[in-house]
């Protein structure tokens, strides 16, 4: 039996870049941690944030800057952003780009079909979508989407925020408080 010397080389090969890629993958995980953690501060972008390190973790940054978390309302503590059901609430804040949110330009120029307890209810597309004023005296505005919420906000004349939440929660004014407070406490710039 003789040893095919370019057949070792290959399996060799093969082997190696292999292992090299399995531990790219285990060293991206395990560094995930402290890749935006530095003095003290997490840092995504154009977003610096005081949080713990583990809590850094949970943030992600996507395309175009946009900043997302999760957030567990009974908790009132971060999480790793993923299914939006009972009281968590996906936030996603991204640099402002105009001076509503994006969500604002389905009822510019439109008038309110009721208004009632501090909500105004607009008609968009056969969609009932509510605007309301938040504590901090900005405009608020409230989508369904299927089975969710998704509020609409811009929060300190810099970031547009947008937060999803389950649809069974209606006290809209309650959640736009509680995700405020978290802003409040965690965003530096």
């Amino acid at each position: 039996m003789s040893i095919n010397f370019k057949n070792v080389l290959l399996i060799s090969g093969v082997g190696i870049v292999g292992f090299l890629f399995l531990l790219r993958l285990y060293i991206m995980q395990n560094s995930s941690e402290s890749d935006h953690w530095s003095a003290g501060r997490c840092v995504y972008g154009p977003f610096e944030l005081k949080i713990n390190e583990h809590d850094c973790s949970r943030v992600r940054l996507g395309g175009g800057e946009v900043l997302t978390l999760g957030y567990d309302l009974d908790g009132s503590k971060l999480i790793r952003d993923g299914a939006v059901e009972g009281n968590k609430v996906t936030i996603r804040i991204r640099p402002r780009g105009n001076s509503l949110g994006r969500s604002f330009l389905n009822i510019e120029g439109m008038q309110p079909i009721k208004s009632e307890h501090g909500r105004s209810v607009y008609m968009v597309k056969g969609e009932k979508v509510v605007v309301f004023q938040g504590e901090d005296g900005g405009q608020v505005y409230v989508d369904t989407v299927i089975a969710t919420y998704e509020l609409d906000r811009i929060y300190r004349k810099k970031y547009e925020v947008l937060y999803q939440f389950d649809k069974s929660i209606d006290d809209f004014e309650n959640v736009d408080k509680a995700v405020l407070e978290l802003l409040d406490k965690i965003i530096v710039r």
